[in-house]
């Protein structure tokens, strides 16, 4: 069985670590927005949204992965760059009425995130776009995608905070269960409108999901699709202010940390292993060294393993690319673009240690890999056993 982590993990867990969203301040401010009777108010309000918009969305499909995306003109669809298959390839799309049509990307911001699809033949009813920036904490929105690959699955759920940074980028969080497989699917608000699109988990929150403001696709001189007339640009100019700020005191700790290996990833490894990615900061160039790992469910620890780090390489050679470590180099570029413009990969040093998994009982979906003396809630890692994005 291969194991294969999240698409989004590398980056959001070394976020999660900066300010220890993920266990603490994240689930605090989703209580704080609502709690379980919000909920479930927020899933009535939002049902008939799901049956209208539903029909607009699709299940994408790649050889090693699912996503999701929505359509914004008859035959062009936006998702998450991270979901395309590898390089420009085509990709399956399979539409609510059952149809399998082939997609083309045709633009892929890939500092953002973003793409678009054209899907000739889709005749799709385009969803209506809106602005992010009239979100609120507490606003109900609709998150539509394939989790574990289960198609045009809603997750309704209520919005903590707009605007939250991430690598350069200001996010829309989310209380909801937003799975796997979900990445590229549109977040709705009240009114059915596009506000955002969703694009990772946190981990180590339970319930914590986030999803890029659309308003990220009405930017630039080329912008992906045409901006609504009631977008306010003063407000999103003052949510991007807001996110530079949080970003910059971010910079500011994470340049104090990381002198223990922090795991960020684990990659699977073509012999059924896993390669757990670590990070650390290094004067000069590190020696070969091992490291203790466990293979965990819950409070119980499964296994012990050993790996040896026999070379390290210094992000800060790689002029924000990402490490050509398992499948790393398809992950979202956010992450090695801002450590490189920020400074922070100047002495910042990427190693992998192969795990044999043999000696431990086949593991389950939600079973965490965790290092042993690590950087402070930077210590582990969720396994999904599926190749879903």
């Amino acid at each position: 069985m291969v194991l294969v982590v999240f698409a989004g993990v590398l980056a959001f867990a070394l976020a999660a670590w900066l300010a220890g969203r993920a266990a603490g301040r994240l689930g605090r401010e989703a209580d704080d927005a609502g709690d379980s009777g919000g909920l479930a108010q927020a899933a009535r309000e939002l049902r008939a949204v799901q049956r209208g918009a539903t029909p607009s969305t699709a299940m994408v499909r790649c050889p090693r992965w699912v996503g999701a995306g929505f359509f914004v003109a008859p035959e062009l669809l936006v998702t998450n760059a991270h979901v395309l298959c590898d390089g420009r390839a085509a990709l399956d799309v399979e539409l609510t009425d059952g149809r399998r049509l082939r997609g083309r990307p045709l633009r892929i911001e890939r500092a953002l995130d973003l793409a678009t699809v054209e899907v000739p033949g889709a005749a799709a009813l385009p969803l209506p776009l809106g602005d992010a920036t009239s979100l609120a904490p507490g606003s109900p929105a609709l998150a539509i995608g394939s989790p574990f690959g289960a198609a045009f699955t809603g997750e309704p759920g209520l919005v903590t905070a707009v605007g939250r940074a991430y690598f350069g980028l200001a996010y829309i969080e989310l209380d909801a269960d937003v799975a796997p497989g979900s990445s590229g699917g549109p977040l709705l608000d009240a009114a059915g409108r596009v506000v955002g699109v969703v694009s990772a988990v946190v981990p180590g929150a339970s319930g914590v999901g986030l999803a890029l403001p659309v308003n990220y696709a009405y930017a630039g001189d080329a912008p992906l699709v045409e901006a609504p007339p009631e977008v306010d640009a003063q407000a999103w100019a003052l949510v991007l202010s807001r996110a530079a700020d949080e970003d910059r005191a971010e910079v500011r700790e994470l340049a104090g940390a990381l002198y223990e290996p922090g795991l960020v990833a684990a990659a699977p490894a073509a012999d059924g292993s896993v390669d757990a990615v670590l990070l650390q900061r290094f004067a000069a160039a590190p020696r070969p060294s091992s490291r203790a790992f466990a293979l965990a469910r819950g409070d119980r620890t499964l296994c012990r393993l050993e790996g040896r780090v026999d070379r390290w390489t210094r992000l800060g050679s790689l002029g924000g690319r990402a490490p050509d470590v398992g499948d790393l180099a398809s992950r979202p570029d956010a992450l090695w673009k801002w450590l490189d413009r920020t400074g922070l990969a100047r002495d910042l040093w990427v190693g992998v240690a192969r795990l044999d998994l043999a000696p431990c009982p086949p593991p389950e979906d939600g079973d965490e890999l965790t290092l042993s003396h690590g950087e402070p809630t930077m210590d582990r890692v969720p396994v999904q056993l599926t190749p879903d994005r």
